[in-house]
């Protein structure tokens, strides 16, 4: 038995070590924002990485993160992923940062099961770098942009900052029908501090935009309020936008 003991105490250690070094080549392995697919050894790592739970409240099975997760590229304060994961409490979405120990964050409880596929990094007060807000592309019936705001005097924590309803959407095509619109994407930028532009481009199925318009998002008190329209961009070729900042 103290065999037993000693050798568990001797293998803690090791075990933490390649448990922290696989965390932290994910995040190094984060190069740009967008999704990320998680190989089955981060999964469960993630989800072990969450806080213990009470007394009474331990699941039989381990909790476990989603396959897809979205990341966002280090801008100063480390990397941050973006995962969902579910345990016999439900399904949530946690936010994951370098750390010693890592940073671990719960966003939201996911209870209408969307997923993360996409996330962009805006300074909706004006900020820069880390102080910018995160904004996940969450997918359901529809699709949605929903910010998230760092409160960083409060230690490695996160506020709702507002919502994009509508965000994208992919309709059917049939083949005769050229004319008939294909769906929708939605791009945006900050103009100024807490004035964000959303672009929204309708496409033809048979290739072609049918529709374009421009929206003024107003961001007050955590909140997003359209108020207005704005004036289109010179050119909508999605290259020609990309270049002029819109994300």
């Amino acid at each position: 038995m103290i065999r037993a003991l000693l050798l568990a105490l001797l293998c803690a250690p090791l075990a933490r070590a390649a448990e922290t070094s696989a965390v932290e080549a994910l995040f190094a392995a984060v190069e740009q924002d967008g999704p990320l697919d998680l190989p089955e050894a981060a999964r469960q790592q993630l989800g072990a990485l969450l806080p213990a739970a009470g007394r009474g409240q331990q699941c039989a099975k381990p909790a476990e993160a989603h396959e897809a997760a979205v990341a966002l590229k280090d801008r100063g304060d480390g990397a941050l992923l973006i995962a969902m994961i579910s345990s016999c409490h439900g399904e949530a979405a946690y936010a994951f940062s370098p750390g010693q120990p890592t940073r671990v964050a719960k966003l939201f409880d996911n209870d209408e099961g969307r997923r993360l596929i996409g996330a962009l990094s805006l300074p909706l007060r004006g900020g820069s770098g880390a102080a910018e807000e995160v904004g996940l592309i969450l997918a359901g019936h529809t699709t949605e942009l929903r910010f998230f705001v760092r409160r960083s005097e409060r230690g490695f924590t996160f506020a709702p900052a507002g919502a994009v309803p509508d965000f994208s959407f992919s309709g059917q095509c049939e083949g005769s029908d050229a004319d008939h619109r294909a769906g929708f994407q939605s791009l945006v930028r900050v103009a100024e501090a807490r004035r964000l532009l959303r672009l929204r481009l309708e496409s033809r199925c048979g290739g072609g935009l049918s529709d374009a318009r421009c929206e003024v998002w107003h961001f007050d008190q955590g909140q997003l309020e359209k108020r207005g329209g704005c004036a289109l961009p010179a050119r909508l070729e999605e290259a020609e936008l990309r270049k002029a900042g819109w994300r």
